[in-house]
């Protein structure tokens, strides 16, 4: 049996390194992805691990994990769509703006473009699984949190209508 790979977003810190590290655990090798080139040092000397620095928020950034992905290790069979930022803001502040447009950019366009890029390589390679790392604040709501709840929502919502759209390629999207 082939070694299975996954690409894991935000995982230079916290719930995406642990992720990381418990796939690298299980056998899988692993593309971990971060905004930091700092923050993915803990990848050097990691036989099975390739780390890439990218801006989930753009389409080069995911084009650029499901490439390496296919370059390092051959194949795509699944992908941790985990990055994410979640500042407090109130509504009325001058960087209110800024605070939403980021916040929807990393953590809703992020997931759309990392399905983008990573769903047809891995139906590519006979299915997997993708998962969106989400938040309860999706269905309910936190205080100066009205960009994050917003975005949270946003991805629930994508990895719904992915899981409709992909699965007939062999391909489960969970959040």
């Amino acid at each position: 049996m082939m070694q299975p790979v996954a690409i894991v977003t935000g995982a230079g810190t916290g719930i995406g390194e642990a992720t990381a590290r418990m796939l690298l655990d299980r056998g899988y090798a692993v593309v971990a992805g971060d905004v930091s080139a700092e923050a993915l040092a803990w990848t050097d000397g990691v036989d099975d691990a390739a780390a890439v620095t990218a801006d989930v928020s753009t389409e080069e950034g995911n084009a650029a994990l499901a490439e390496a992905a296919l370059e390092r290790f051959g194949r795509l069979d699944a992908a941790v769509l985990n990055a994410g930022i979640a500042k407090r803001s109130v509504w009325e502040a001058d960087d209110a703006v800024d605070v939403f447009d980021r916040t929807m950019a990393v953590n809703s366009r992020g997931v759309m473009l990392g399905i983008r890029h990573a769903a047809p390589r891995i139906a590519e390679g006979g299915g997997g699984a993708i998962v969106v790392v989400a938040s309860t604040s999706g269905i309910g709501g936190d205080p100066m949190r009205f960009a994050y709840n917003a975005s949270k929502a946003a991805a629930i919502n994508l990895a719904r209508a992915a899981a409709l759209d992909w699965a007939v390629r062999g391909v489960r999207v969970n959040v």
